[in-house]
């Protein structure tokens, strides 16, 4: 990217949207992932991603971070997401940044 985007941001989210959009498809691979990020600066952030065959074809921020108390699902009301991702801001930062495998943080508790 050519400039630095505030992590997490709108304009993130959009570019991480746009970054996923041209992977290899991956027929019937369709979902809406949503992600909480615990502990931020300027409290939790929710931002969902929409892929459909493997690719990408939306992606948001959650404004403000919408979170089912039941569940634990981050979404839009009406449109619930498969899976939802909640996770402490470093953890965040580190998975962003290609040091933490998400997966493999989920299986070790570090993420829910």
């Amino acid at each position: 990217m050519a400039g630095e985007l505030d992590f997490l941001s709108a304009d993130w989210v959009e570019a991480v949207g746009a970054a996923t959009a041209d992977l290899p498809a991956r027929p019937g691979t369709t979902a809406r992932v949503s992600f909480v990020v615990t502990g931020g600066p300027d409290g939790d952030v929710a931002w969902w991603l929409a892929v459909v065959d493997g690719r990408a074809v939306d992606a948001g921020r959650l404004e403000p971070a919408v979170v089912d108390e039941a569940t634990g699902a981050a979404g839009a009301e009406g449109d619930p997401p498969a899976v939802t991702f909640t996770l402490p801001r470093a953890l965040a930062t580190a998975v962003a940044r290609g040091e933490v495998d998400l997966p493999a943080a989920f299986m070790q508790g570090r993420a829910k």
